[in-house]
């Protein structure tokens, strides 16, 4: 009866230990950081924009196929030969993609500010995102409104 319980005992003990080192991966466990700040700078012929932006995962999900979805607001300044003035937005937007290649996609509202008036416009991105899993840079390029053809660089934290 005293062996019998030794070694219950030490099954016990060091079944419970054995196991105490495993690392299971869930599908669902965030992969990205969940705060970025990032800047651009965008141009066209005639046209140029500078901007900075924060931005905030909210859902970060690895299945099949990779799926975030962000909110971001920023602000920047733009200038041409027609006007100049400076902007600031709010976006709502999704990234899909595995490993470090990204497509980016937002939409939003942009307050645009010169010398004349001030304007209510759509913000509008579609990119490509350069950003490895759990990493902490970001290059960005794509075609955006009001940035124009834009590329930018940030970090992640």
């Amino acid at each position: 009866m005293k062996h019998f319980f030794i070694l219950l005992h030490l099954l016990f003990f060091y079944s419970s230990t054995a196991f105490g080192q495993l690392d299971h991966v869930s599908e669902t466990k965030p992969i990205f950081n969940k705060n970025a700040i990032h800047g651009s700078i965008g141009t066209v012929v005639l046209y140029a924009s500078v901007s900075g932006y924060f931005e905030r995962m909210l859902f970060d999900r690895l299945k099949r196929n990779y799926l975030a979805t962000f909110v971001r607001v920023g602000i920047g300044h733009y200038g041409g030969l027609e006007s100049s003035g400076s902007f600031t937005l709010i976006q709502t937007g999704i990234m899909t993609g595995k490993d470090k290649g990204h497509f980016e996609g937002a939409f939003g509202l942009a307050h645009r500010t010169n010398k004349n008036d001030n304007n209510y416009e759509p913000a509008i991105v579609a990119g490509y995102r350069w950003q490895k899993p759990e990493g902490n840079f970001i290059f960005r390029t794509g075609v955006a409104y009001p940035e124009s053809l834009y590329a930018g660089v940030g970090f992640c934290f």
